[in-house]
């Protein structure tokens, strides 16, 4: 089949990896030019032509010799050159634009996208944290078409991987982007011998995760260790958690969360020799390394910032 790759990151790039070496053809590489557009697009264009990395999606596209389509408002004229190249499947991976009706009609046979969760629970742009905040144990990566709707399309294929105590936000990304390189070439396989056999979603069992902002994951002490450990895991790398403390914004680089009686109430600064140390609700988190928010950033606390058992870190800041 002549397929045509739409994505950024590793999701589009194992995927489009395992398809060059595939009986399919991979007739172009579709770009998000909504977020790249002006001297931007020019720079990328640039720098693929002139590193031209395979270990890039860009450069691999490049040394392929495949053209690189920017599609932002998708009216007729900016869809012709995809157009022309009457792809069957337009396979989408991490793109970052909901597809209007023009592009959904516009392969041959299908528009597919490679969701990493479990549809239809964690739709939405946010599946990786979702799952650990969530506590569950399970997740994965599943195929399906593009509709109208926000990862509410017919199920091809899914193919799920346990979530371990230790993933973070990133290494659950990561392993579904190994999974979609692993299975991509079958499912394309299978629609190629079958047609599209495809399961609608059960909406009863819907979910949907939101992008999360920079003030979920301020820190107010007053959540459980594990509360702040899953925070911690679920943010890494996008987010950092934070607290304020004299009016500063403080980042806990890293953080021990410990489930142990405690009395005194959260926020407490309970040691700081060797390490600060401060009361949750049901136990402590040993700050290993932190950064200060001022005019010069500086591990926190530093010399100069004298902190005290038995002060307390307030959540507004005082």
């Amino acid at each position: 089949m002549r397929i045509a790759i739409a994505g950024n990151g590793s999701l589009a790039f194992n995927m489009m990896k395992a398809l060059l070496e595939s009986q399919h053809q991979v007739v172009a590489l579709v770009q998000n030019g909504r977020a790249v557009h002006g001297w931007k697009r020019a720079m990328v264009r640039l720098a693929t032509s002139t590193f031209a990395f395979e270990s890039t999606l860009n450069g691999l596209a490049y040394r392929k010799g495949m053209p690189t389509i920017w599609i932002n408002k998708m009216n007729d004229a900016e869809l012709e050159p995809l157009r022309r190249l009457e792809p069957d499947i337009l396979l989408v991976g991490g793109f970052g634009i909901i597809l209007k009706k023009p592009v959904l009609d516009l392969p041959r046979v299908a528009c597919v996208n490679a969701h990493t969760s479990l549809l239809p629970r964690h739709r939405g742009p946010n599946p990786f944290s979702a799952v650990i905040l969530q506590k569950e144990t399970e997740t994965g990566l599943t195929f399906h078409l593009i509709d109208e709707g926000i990862d509410t399309g017919d199920i091809l294929a899914q193919f799920p991987f346990p979530v371990e105590d230790a993933d973070t936000a990133f290494s659950i990304y990561r392993r579904g982007c190994d999974v979609a390189g692993e299975h991509v070439v079958e499912v394309m396989d299978k629609i190629q011998k079958k047609g599209v056999l495809a399961t609608p979603q059960d909406d009863s069992k819907a979910t949907y995760d939101q992008k999360l902002s920079r003030d979920d994951y301020k820190i107010d002490w007053t959540r459980t260790a594990d509360d702040y450990n899953r925070l911690m895991r679920a943010g890494r790398p996008f987010f950092t958690p934070w607290f304020m403390w004299r009016g500063n914004t403080v980042y806990l680089i890293r953080g021990i969360f410990k489930k142990e009686p405690v009395d005194p109430e959260p926020g407490t600064v309970l040691a700081v020799d060797p390490r600060p140390k401060v009361a949750l609700a049901d136990g402590s988190c040993t700050i290993v390394s932190a950064i200060g928010r001022t005019r010069v950033p500086w591990m926190w606390p530093a010399p100069w910032q004298i902190l005290h058992a038995g002060d307390r870190l307030n959540p507004d800041g005082r």
